[in-house]
Formats: C-alpha cells, structure tokens, sequence
C-alpha cells in the first residue's frame, strides 16, 4: 500500500507540475500579445493617427497578423516598404524583450497579405510578396 501511495504522490506531482508548466505558457503567450498589441497603441499615438488598424494573434504562438491602416495603400512601394521594415524592427524587439527571440510578423493592408518577416534566419527583416513589388 505504501508503494501505491508514494506512486499516486508521484503521479500528482508531475500532473501539477505539468499544470504549472502550462500556465506559465499561457501567462507568457499572453504577456507576448499583450506587448505587441499595446506596441500598436504605442506607434499610432506617436503618429498622431492610425497607422496600425490592430494586431492579432496568428494561427499558432507566436505569430503575429498586423493590418495596417487603408492609408497605406495611398503610398509608393517604396515608402510603405520602408515604414514596415522600421515598424517590424520595433515589434522585433518588443517580441524579444517579452522572450520570444523568433516571431513570426505577418503585414497586411486591407486584409491583403503585403509581406512577413524573416522569422528564422533574420526576424528584424521583411520579406515583400508580389503585391508590393
């Protein structure tokens, strides 16, 4: 009976450790977000207008859906180029500085995919699809 005993001990430790383990992942996929999400707020206050319509949590933690304002489409190639490669930096860092070193940063423009970053070899860069070339 004491071997049973100390086996169902065992047994619910490791069960609550696993429960622990798991609210600690969903604490910091949650941190994680929250961060980008605020970092939005954060970029369309120092604008002084919209830039960032919302980002969104993506299909699996942790990538990242940003729709970016209609605004954009009234800009070159170029320029919008250049103002995501900047904005992917920042979110960039902000997935760092939450302990998430490679997110994975999907851009659109009215729900219409412009580019993601390179989530593996070089996060801080975006890679440009057909629709903005």
């Amino acid at each position: 009976k004491a071997a049973e005993a100390k086996k169902a001990a065992e047994a619910k430790k490791a069960e609550d450790a696993k429960k622990a383990a798991e609210a600690e992942k969903a604490a910091e996929e949650s941190n994680f977000y929250s961060a980008m999400s605020s970092a939005a707020q954060t970029v369309n206050n120092n604008l002084g207008n919209t830039a960032i319509d919302s980002i969104e949590k993506g299909s699996i933690y942790p990538v990242v859906n940003v729709q970016l304002n209609i605004i954009f489409a009234s800009y070159t190639n170029m320029e919008i180029k250049s103002l995501v490669q900047t904005l992917n930096e920042s979110l960039v860092q902000i997935a760092i500085n939450n302990g998430q070193t490679h997110p994975q940063i999907k851009y659109y423009i009215s729900g219409v995919s412009i580019g993601e970053n390179r989530s593996i070899l070089n996060p801080s860069e975006v890679k440009f699809n057909s629709n903005l070339k």
